[in-house]
């Protein structure tokens, strides 16, 4: 948790000009939580149901994974590297 609680304003605060700054962080943060904490009880539940006790873990590994890819992009873009160094060819701007 104490991760999460001064990664997260950090990068968020990183990633966005000044001038769009507060209404840019308010919308990615809010659309995201939707997106991906709406949902989560009611796939992790079905998982439950349909695939075992462990299954709820995949979801679990399965976000973790989505957020090291994003994690990956957004180091890649703040350094401004090239996709030569990062390796993701038609993802950088």
């Amino acid at each position: 948790a104490g991760f999460v609680a001064w990664g997260n304003p950090f990068l968020m605060h990183t990633s966005f000009p000044v001038h769009i700054r507060v209404v840019a962080m308010g919308i990615s943060y809010n659309i995201s939580a939707a997106i991906f904490g709406g949902p989560t009880p009611y796939i992790c539940s079905q998982l439950l149901v349909h695939f075992g006790v462990l299954a709820p873990a995949l979801w679990l590994v399965f976000m973790a994974l989505l957020s090291l890819g994003c994690m990956r992009v957004l180091q890649c873009r703040q350094e401004k590297r090239t996709e030569a160094d990062c390796g993701t060819q038609g993802v950088l701007p």
